[in-house]
């Protein structure tokens, strides 16, 4: 791991040295100002650079902003004591830039800080390292993979906080391909889409999940997601018919659209939400905070469950603003009646803070991370 320090305080950047040394990280260059940063970044590349906004000669703002920098650098951890509006807007000049992951963190760093920031790089690398290769499915491909059977399910644990228990799953899309491996929705949603098979999709995970936990000694609540193209069709008969084949009962299940999607919803989508709902399947807004959806369609349609966006949650215990907008999507739902759920959630100090402010429910790596049927139910004691 190489990391860049760029902080005119001598003291300051010391320290960060010495606590990075703590946890074996020797690769370590300093800049004392932004033009010898820049200088170095145009002979390295940096998996994280700590950056101070006030240096001499060129500011941390333009320097982040430079063709070096955002060539050269991953990972921006932004370090200073100025105001929080002059940090978050620096964080989304970064974000738009497109730097992998941004941060920011109050002076003097400590332990904590250093701790939390390369576990949270070594586990993004990790994930990464673990995907195939860039793939672009055919449309041949992805047929095949519906008439091969190469589809198959992952389901992430969804938690209760009151009672410390297992109150559900989410259920995610993978293909496993005998050449490829394993194909998260990264790799195959974009072909499904453009293909026209997102309905064939849902029908498909559908089933699969409903075979599953037919096989469980007690069904449990399950979520899938599901697009509003596929709401403007006739599907209730179609969800009701597969429930009953499986002996799950229709309330068990929770549809997720995404709040972007709430848009686009007509007519049609309507009255086909109306015929789910009268079956008692849950309609759910995922990802909520991040799209479109009015307070007049969360009035109006059947939606019983928010779903907290996972960008408001990281870092949340330290970061005031994600802090009063996930505390008002929170209360939001409750005084809707409306059941909650919070995304996203892996620091135990973001679960305790999030504990605070009144979530209920939740899911994230902190728990679980997707996992197959067999390694699900086996983890839980659930067969």
């Amino acid at each position: 791991m190489k990391i860049l320090i760029v902080e005119d305080s001598l003291l300051q950047a010391t320290q960060i040295q010495i606590l990075l040394k703590r946890y074996s990280v020797d690769e370590v260059y300093t800049a004392y100002n932004g033009e010898d940063a820049i200088e170095l970044c145009k002979q390295h590349r940096f998996d994280i650079a700590f950056c101070d906004l006030q240096l001499p000669q060129i500011d941390g703002v333009t320097l982040l902003a430079s063709p070096e920098a955002q060539v050269s650098i991953q990972t921006v951890v932004i370090l200073s004591a100025m105001a929080d509006a002059a940090l978050d807007s620096t964080k989304s000049m970064c974000n738009l830039i497109g730097y992998n992951e941004v941060e920011a963190i109050p002076k003097p760093v400590d332990e904590t800080h250093i701790q939390r920031l390369l576990s949270t790089y070594k586990r993004t690398q990790t994930a990464k390292s673990i995907l195939p290769t860039a793939v672009t499915l055919s449309e041949q491909q992805t047929i095949e993979a519906f008439e091969k059977e190469w589809f198959t399910n992952a389901y992430q644990t969804q938690h209760s906080v009151e009672q410390s228990t297992l109150i559900g799953v989410e259920v995610l899309a993978r293909i496993m391909h005998p050449e490829l491996g394993l194909l998260t929705p990264f790799h195959f949603m974009d072909a499904l889409r453009q293909f026209g098979l997102m309905d064939r999709l849902f029908f498909t995970v559908l089933e699969l999940a409903l075979k599953d936990i037919s096989s469980m000694r007690k069904p449990i609540h399950f979520a899938i997601n599901i697009e509003q193209s596929t709401l403007k069709l006739e599907i209730a008969d179609q969800v009701a018919s597969l429930c009953n084949k499986y002996k799950i009962e229709p309330s068990l299940l929770t549809l997720e659209i995404t709040e972007h999607e709430t848009i686009l919803l007509d007519a049609h989508c309507y009255k086909n939400i109306a015929k789910l709902s009268m079956l008692g399947v849950g309609l759910s807004v995922d990802d909520f905070g991040t799209g479109y959806a009015s307070l007049s369609q969360l009035s109006s349609l059947p939606f019983t469950e928010l779903k907290v966006d996972r960008s408001f949650v990281n870092n949340i215990s330290e970061n005031k603003k994600n802090q009063i907008l996930t505390k008002a999507c929170i209360n939001l739902a409750e005084n809707l009646g409306l059941s909650c759920i919070v995304e996203g959630v892996e620091q135990q100090q973001d679960l305790e803070y999030l504990k605070t402010i009144g979530m209920t429910k939740y899911q994230g790596f902190i728990t679980s991370k997707p996992a197959s049927f067999s390694e699900f139910t086996s983890a839980n004691n659930l067969k």
